[in-house]
């Protein structure tokens, strides 16, 4: 007789059916079960847009960025391995969070514009978690849903305002300390990828107009500065 193979849609965290009638999951399952809507509620805060998805280091033209994150992570590949039961404990769940946060310090540095929202994402992370272990959820959370186009279209109408008065004057001001081939890099760059933040002076200097970058254009310029200024302190 020839035995049923196992479904493709098949649960994976899926239990025994001697199993079945425990009421407390463990394992894989009790992870996924319990804080899926953790996850969940941290991917759909808007100060978790830049850790929604894997860092596309090619389309933002970052050739150095595996050279520095050696095991890159992002909240959106936790929902995937969460979802597919590769979490046998709430530890590895978090290690993984907290990957992506120290990713981002990693490779943008503790005085980035990144640091404040890896900030308020760890201690909202706290409360979700201590939560969840608490068996305390808001109606909000347990409704939570979006793809991947709300996603997109969110970063970009919020990405301008995501670009605070501190975070256009930090660039400004690390800026104001290349010398004059790498402000001739940087201008070189900006006239690349924004041009019409660019321009041209009757006296023969090109002025930056800072509040003119889009959000992706701001996260260039902003890693290519600061890896500048950085490398003096090496």
């Amino acid at each position: 007789e020839r035995k049923a193979e196992p479904s493709a849609s098949m649960d994976t965290c899926a239990k025994p059916a001697a199993a079945a009638a425990n009421t407390i999951p463990t394992g894989a399952a009790h992870v996924r079960s319990k804080y899926r809507r953790v996850v969940q509620a941290l991917r759909g805060h808007q100060m978790a847009i830049p850790f929604k998805q894997p860092v596309n280091w090619q389309k933002l033209e970052l050739p150095t960025y595996l050279d520095v994150v050696k095991r890159p992570m992002d909240l959106g590949t936790v929902a995937k391995k969460l979802d597919k039961c590769e979490y046998e404990t709430v530890q590895a769940l978090r290690a993984d969070i907290d990957l992506t946060f120290n990713n981002a310090i990693l490779f943008n540095g503790e005085s980035s514009w990144i640091t404040k929202n890896v900030d308020f994402l760890r201690t909202l992370a706290e409360k979700k978690f201590s939560n969840a272990s608490l068996g305390i959820q808001s109606r909000r959370e347990a409704g939570f849903k979006r793809s991947a186009s709300q996603d997109m279209s969110e970063m970009q109408t919020i990405g301008s305002r995501m670009l605070t008065p501190q975070m256009r004057s930090q660039l400004y001001n690390n800026a104001s300390q290349l010398r004059p081939t790498e402000l001739h890099d940087l201008r070189k760059l900006a006239k690349q990828i924004c041009p019409e933040a660019v321009h041209e002076l009757p006296n023969g200097e090109t002025k930056l107009d800072v509040d003119a970058f889009d959000f992706r254009t701001f996260i260039r310029l902003d890693v290519f500065v600061r890896k500048i200024v950085a490398s003096r302190f090496r």
